[in-house]
């Protein structure tokens, strides 16, 4: 296995697995942290450029496809990219997309995504 997949993994899997069971045991928690967020421009100008940075680095050090694993660690880039510059250029606009999945069902199958990422990359990341 590629050591910057092995790597990335390594950081990718736990955090989404807390991620993921934090939207579970303190999901009132995760509302108020974004509904607070959406309020702080700077804060979310400052996610948005952090999000970019973080995706444009795995992208530029692991832009690989070959192995169910890397396709994860690479569409994790390829999503912080998209989110990173969305939320610089069109913060508005994720800002009602999140205030849709917050309210409704959706923040539940968000959680079990990220559980399930997270336990999946972790598994690979660290005992296969």
């Amino acid at each position: 296995m590629d050591a910057t997949t092995l790597f990335l993994a390594q950081l990718i899997g736990p955090s989404a697995l807390a991620v993921g069971l934090g939207i579970f045991f303190s999901r009132n928690y995760y509302l108020d942290a974004y509904r607070h967020l959406e309020k702080e421009t700077l804060g979310v100008l400052m996610s948005g450029l952090l999000a970019l940075v973080v995706g444009i680095v795995i992208v530029r050090v692991h832009n690989l496809w070959d192995t169910p694993l890397a396709a994860v660690v690479t569409f994790v880039g390829w999503g912080s990219i998209v989110k990173g510059f969305l939320l610089i250029v069109v913060p508005r606009y994720v800002d009602r997309i999140g205030e849709y999945l917050a309210n409704g069902t959706w923040l539940s199958y968000i959680g079990v995504l990220y559980v399930v990422v997270g336990v999946y990359v972790s598994y690979l990341a660290y005992l296969a």
